[in-house]
């Protein structure tokens, strides 16, 4: 008799529900326009997001600095520097107190 919802087939969530630090799927992947990311963190915390080209390039930057505790969620327009990206594999990189936490993202044109 806890106290709990039934969100979908395999989610539950109720109260005092725990957030850690953690990068979501990046969605659609592979993709021709943008992407969004979804990520967590344990509490306020500075964190950085990237967009890292296939050398190690910051390509954007999505986030950098003290954020709440919590889920968020961004959009990258798959642009680097106001000009679309090339087609090609990119990383998003998440850099929190608990560490890195890497997704990779295929654009296509």
């Amino acid at each position: 008799d806890a106290a709990f919802t039934i969100t979908g087939p395999v989610a539950v969530e109720g109260e005092g529900e725990t957030v850690a630090f953690a990068l979501a799927r990046v969605s659609p992947n592979p993709t021709a326009r943008g992407v969004n990311i979804g990520f967590s963190l344990a509490r306020e915390s500075r964190v950085r997001l990237r967009v890292l080209d296939i050398q190690g390039r910051a390509v954007a930057v999505l986030a950098d600095g003290v954020i709440q505790a919590g889920r968020h969620q961004v959009r990258w327009e798959n642009t680097r520097g106001g000009a679309p990206a090339p087609a090609g594999l990119y990383f998003v990189c998440y850099d929190t107190p608990e560490g890195r936490f890497v997704r990779r993202v295929a654009v296509a044109r």
